[in-house]
């Protein structure tokens, strides 16, 4: 009974129908620029934040009415209630009460933070009610009960919802005013000029698949695109599956330092060597680069820790090495891939990243003639190529004459953008270190402006 009672009034204490009235109250005055209904809509999820129905109904005919451009005064939306067929749930001298609970239409986001922050409230209160019953539930699987409820309570602390219907019309606007002002989409440059010449840098949202044949250097090439991004100001992370952090480490100190890697891994550096390499040290220290090296990970794990790291550390740039070490749910091989390809996809979008993957290759590309790839080398699954916004293929022919004396080495790896789905696809150059794992530029490019694949 008690339990009961104390339930009752912490839904009470997170409560407002008083500023939920008045935030009605001054959205119904804002019938000017509407700007204030903008800032306070905002702050809200929708009309689910309102514990008076009605009102949460009127907050709605308020939203429709400023999305189709006209002023949502009491008469305008009286009649949208009549046009919905809920005008018989509302009193005559509602309006009158509502426009007297508020002075001026800039007190709405005052009121809505105040409604935003009870509602909020309620969400917590709610989750913790759903967590407490998953845990108690006998067959409940302890790991798998950790991240649902950090995913319960992530959802439930959220201000608003991350994705919601707009007009058309509003996003055309947005995206012109960009343009005239000679704003650029956001995107993050990999530090390439070559390759942000055809993808226009790594993009919020997008899932981008950097795929090779093992010992092609595409762990190199991901930690050189981390380090340059981070250099930049560009909270990154690498979630290292394959390797320790450790190797990874040295292998960014390698290339920052020009001490071969094998060099870093045992005594007799000299003097030069330890100036070069505490310089690197501080140098990386300053930078917002994270690494995690967990090897048991699968698809909810994988979530949460893209999770972890925006909340914790505002990481915008998310790297996976590599996608086919993660577990994923499924009956065979491809459906477990096509369902970890579909994760860091969604991950991407719902945490507003940029997410390059690392994958594997088949083998079907060492036997060929020329030794390159292909989409359709992607291992073990379809769904990579259909869930990838950009495909980036690693080629490095000297790899295939290692053992040829007669064939003269090129230093030149060839990165093939094998798919963008919002550009066109071809083919850059870079140099290749190996020994210090580094990749440079070399102002080499070729384009196929009219071969986009979609």
């Amino acid at each position: 009974m008690n339990s009961a009672r104390d339930d009752l009034n912490a839904l009470k204490a997170a409560s407002a129908p008083e500023s939920e009235a008045a935030l009605i109250g001054a959205l119904l005055r804002d019938d000017e620029d509407r700007r204030y209904i903008v800032e306070a809509m905002d702050l809200l999820r929708g009309p689910g934040d309102f514990t008076d129905a009605k009102l949460g109904t009127l907050y709605h005919a308020i939203g429709d009415l400023h999305a189709e451009g006209a002023a949502p005064n009491s008469v305008r939306v009286y009649q949208r209630l009549r046009d919905i067929g809920v005008d018989d749930q509302f009193e005559i001298d509602c309006f009158d009460k509502l426009l007297g609970s508020a002075v001026s239409a800039s007190e709405a986001p005052y009121y809505a933070r105040i409604v935003a922050g009870k509602a909020r409230q309620r969400r917590i209160i709610e989750a913790i009610e759903r967590a407490r019953g998953r845990a108690v539930e006998p067959a409940t699987d302890a790991s798998a009960l950790a991240h649902d409820i950090e995913e319960i309570v992530f959802e439930a602390t959220q201000d608003r919802q991350s994705r919601q219907a707009r007009p058309a019309g509003e996003i055309a606007n947005g995206i012109y005013d960009a343009l005239s002002s000679g704003e650029t989409p956001a995107s993050i440059p990999t530090g390439y000029a070559e390759i942000d010449a055809l993808v226009n840098g790594l993009k919020p949202t997008e899932l981008i698949v950097l795929a090779a044949r093992p010992s092609m250097g595409k762990t190199a090439l991901a930690a050189n695109i981390a380090c340059q991004a981070a250099a930049a100001g560009t909270p990154t992370a690498i979630l290292s599956i394959e390797m320790a952090a450790d190797p990874v480490v040295i292998r960014i100190l390698s290339h920052m330092t020009g001490i071969r890697g094998d060099r870093l891994q045992v005594q007799g550096l000299d003097a030069k060597d330890f100036d070069a390499l505490a310089h690197a040290t501080g140098r990386l220290g300053d930078w917002p680069l994270y690494i995690d090296d967990d090897r048991n990970i699968d698809v909810r794990a994988l979530r949460s820790k893209a999770r972890w790291l925006v909340a914790m550390h505002g990481v915008k740039l998310l790297f996976v090495d590599y996608l086919q070490l993660i577990d994923g749910p499924g009956e065979n091989r491809a459906q477990q891939v096509a369902q970890v390809s579909r994760a860091l996809k969604s991950i991407a979008q719902q945490f507003d990243l940029a997410v390059v993957a690392l994958s594997q290759l088949n083998r079907l590309s060492a036997g060929r003639d020329d030794h390159r790839p292909l989409l359709s080398d992607l291992r073990d699954s379809g769904s990579i190529e259909q869930d990838a916004d950009v495909v980036l293929l690693l080629h490095r022919e000297d790899y295939y004459h290692r053992h040829d004396d007669s064939y003269q080495p090129t230093e030149l790896a060839e990165i093939d953008v094998a798919k963008q789905r919002n550009g066109p696809i071809g083919s850059v150059k870079l140099r290749f270190d190996g020994s210090l794992s580094r990749f440079t530029d070399t102002s080499v490019i070729r384009q196929e402006p009219h071969g986009t694949a979609q």
